[in-house]
């Protein structure tokens, strides 16, 4: 496409994939999945707006996963999700706004919903850890609170994988996104810092924020720091 590779992001989708059926008690079938050449804007689109708005009823989860470049819009300072078919200078048709997305799963009136985004709203792209490349022209970095109805419900709860200045970075020795890496880690327990054998999205923000700014230094000298907004008393996972 018309942006630099994003290295682990599909393995880091199939993992999360894995641990909402396997930790989180998602059913499989309820799964919806785009990788790749498939996560064009239209598909994100018809899933987002057609089918995940079929399956949803006032007693559903829902869980949303992003792993990918985010873009800033330059003239009106709006945050978008690039999808494969993205021009990065044209990004109002072809990225994927957060205010849509956003505004769309407030709509569906589900029992809780859940955002994960490891995306960094910066305009540059941390194409090989080791070089920061800009994915367009004069863009300034965007916040993620700008335009969220999610964050006036009292059932949603938004993680972001670094503060709109930030670069989000990889975490080469485990393959994966350093943000996601953790909040995995963190499903599996480690984010259950009482021992009460339940991981709330208050317990997964004071791990997160433990675990990747400090890691982000050591790797890399740079600071990354994880954001949590919305309903922190939200129970992820509860173990038995």
């Amino acid at each position: 496409p018309n942006i630099p590779s994003v290295d682990y992001a599909r393995r880091d989708a199939m993992k999360v994939r894995e641990y909402l059926v396997k930790t989180m008690g998602y059913k499989e079938g309820n799964i919806l999945e785009l990788y790749d050449e498939k996560a064009t804007v239209s598909k994100i689109k018809n899933t987002l707006n057609r089918e995940l708005k079929r399956r949803v009823t006032t007693n559903s989860d829902v869980f949303v996963y992003f792993s990918g470049h985010g873009l800033p819009e330059t003239n009106a300072n709006e945050p978008y999700l690039t999808t494969y078919d993205v021009v990065p200078e044209n990004p109002n048709d072809t990225a994927y706004s957060m205010k849509e997305l956003y505004g769309q799963l407030e709509s569906l009136k589900a029992r809780n919903i859940t955002v994960v985004i490891d995306a960094c709203f910066s305009g540059m792209s941390d194409s090989d850890s080791k070089r920061i490349i800009p994915l367009i022209k004069s863009a300034s970095p965007v916040f993620l609170e700008v335009s969220n109805p999610l964050l006036k419900i009292r059932n949603s709860v938004v993680f972001t994988s670094s503060k709109g200045k930030q670069i989000s970075s990889w975490y080469h020795k485990k393959q994966h996104g350093l943000f996601t890496y953790y909040f995995l880690q963190g499903l599996r327990g480690k984010a259950d810092l009482d021992g009460s054998g339940v991981v709330t999205a208050k317990g997964m923000e004071t791990y997160l924020s433990q675990r990747v700014p400090d890691e982000a230094m050591k790797l890399y000298s740079r600071e990354q720091t994880p954001e949590v907004m919305g309903n922190k008393d939200m129970i992820m996972v509860k173990f038995r």
